[in-house]
Formats: structure tokens, sequence, C-alpha cells
């Protein structure tokens, strides 16, 4: 679990997507369209259904805090 995002980079993430192709747009959304809900049951059952629900609504609210930080300095 330690290293699960630690190599998270917004850049080569924009990279990627500026470049895939629309198939393998298709390919990611099939692979990652169970991943949120899956990353929920994990932190459900690691911290319960009220911990989970608190940081993954933080985890939106910071996620569009940052998004239109970076919005306004391009």
């Amino acid at each position: 679990m330690k290293w699960a995002f630690a190599d998270f980079d917004t850049v080569t993430v924009e990279a990627d997507r500026q470049t895939v192709s629309p198939e393998g747009r298709m390919q990611l959304v099939d692979l990652l369209k169970h991943r949120p809900l899956q990353f929920c049951l994990f932190l459900s059952v690691l911290f319960g259904q009220k911990q989970m629900e608190l940081l993954m609504l933080s985890a939106i609210k910071n996620s569009r805090a940052i998004a239109a930080h970076s919005e306004g300095h391009d």
C-alpha cells in the first residue's frame, strides 16, 4: 500500500491523455471503470463506511480546488 500512488504525475498523465487513440481511451475506460468503487470498498473495510465517505468527499473537494488552481495558472 505504501507505494500504490507514489509515482502519480499529472504531467505524464496529461501527455498520455493527449496522445491516446480513441481505441486506447475506450480500453482505459473499461480497465478503470470499477476502480473508484473498488477503492471505496477498500477504504470502507479498512476505516469504516463513514470515514470512507469523508475521505472520498474530501478528495473530490480537494481535486476540484487543485484543478481550479491549475487552470488559473495555464
